[in-house]
Parts: C-alpha cells; sequence; structure tokens
C-alpha cells in the first residue's frame, strides 16, 4: 500500500510539473482519410491516405516519440500461404482532399506524390485484421520544424505480396498520432 501511494505521489508531482518545463504527451486525431485503389490491370496495392493537423502546442519543441496507431483490415487472395506482412509510411509531399483525390488524380505521380524513403516500417505475421503501429518520430520533426510540409503520410504495402488494405477501421479503433515532446520555449 505504501509503495501504491508514492507511485501515486510521484506520477501527481510529474503531472505538475511536466508542462511546466515543457514536456508532455498530444494524440492527435485523425483530420482526414483516402484509400487510393489502383486500375485493374496495375500490380500496385491499395494506399491509404492519412492526415493529421498538428495542435500548437508541438511549435517549437523536440519530438522525441511520435507513432501513428491504426487498426486495419487486409485482404489476400490466398490466405493458406501468407508471407509476413509489411506496412511502410512515406510523408506526402503535396496537398490533397479526400473528396477529390483519386490513384490518377490530383497527383503528379498516379498513386500518391511522396518522399521516396520510407519514414516507417512495420512488420508482423499475417492476418485479416492488424494493429499497426509506425514510429513517425523523423517525419513529425520535420513538419514542426518547418523542414517539409504537414501534408500527412501514406501508408503502402509493397507489391507482390499479396496482401491489400481493404478497410482502416475509423470507429472502434480510428487512426491516431501520439506524439511525446520537449522542451517547449
Amino acid at each position: 500500500m505504501k509503495t501504491r501511494l508514492m507511485t501515486l505521489a510521484a506520477l501527481a508531482a510529474l503531472l505538475v510539473w511536466a508542462p511546466a518545463h515543457g514536456v508532455g504527451v498530444v494524440a492527435v486525431q485523425l483530420d482526414e482519410i483516402a484509400v487510393l485503389s489502383p486500375p485493374e490491370e496495375s500490380d500496385e496495392t491499395a494506399r491509404c491516405l492519412l492526415s493529421f493537423e498538428l495542435p500548437q502546442v508541438l511549435d517549437n519543441v523536440t519530438i522525441d516519440y511520435a507513432r501513428l496507431t491504426a487498426s486495419a483490415h487486409i485482404s489476400s487472395p490466398e490466405e493458406d500461404q501468407l508471407p509476413p506482412l509489411v506496412v511502410e509510411a512515406y510523408a506526402v509531399t503535396s496537398s490533397w482532399s479526400a473528396a477529390s483525390v483519386a490513384w490518377s488524380t490530383g497527383w503528379d505521380t498516379a498513386g500518391g506524390d511522396f518522399e521516396t524513403h520510407a519514414g516507417a516500417t512495420f512488420a508482423s505475421a499475417p492476418d485479416s485484421t492488424v494493429s499497426v503501429s509506425l514510429d513517425l518520430t523523423h517525419i513529425v520533426q520535420d513538419w514542426v520544424d518547418g523542414d517539409a510540409s504537414n501534408y500527412g503520410v501514406i501508408v503502402i504495402l509493397p507489391t507482390g505480396t499479396g496482401h491489400e488494405i481493404s478497410t482502416v477501421d475509423q470507429q472502434t479503433h480510428p487512426p491516431v498520432l501520439e506524439v511525446y515532446y520537449s522542451g517547449r520555449e
């Protein structure tokens, strides 16, 4: 009992100390989502666009950790011999709107305009429903520093795996960007 009280007292002290010293965590809710479906004759897989409007509390801070979590439903034609599931996230490089974007519409490049190097990668055993967790620390820090514009991220399953994003759960477990930060000026 004494240990529990000491732990609660330490937590209460941290909750008072942290905001005063520019340390905190914020859960950024999904702003927009769109799924880009490739043409039927393409060997590309569907891609999921996610955008998050960062709150002002993240201005001029160091991003210690930023994690995107989402629950996705994955489909595959050969359920009994699935390879491991790999999910990659890339920073999007041009503005978009869910109402007006499609595979070949609203982009300079079909399938979306995004960085050439994956900002985050997630791997797991194949399953029809997957809880994805992607470390977006560097992407979010670039947005906060103004080194890149915040157009969101695009989540891609590499081609040739047989996996396909069918839906992203927006009701029970909607995508959330959890940002831990420090050093607010």
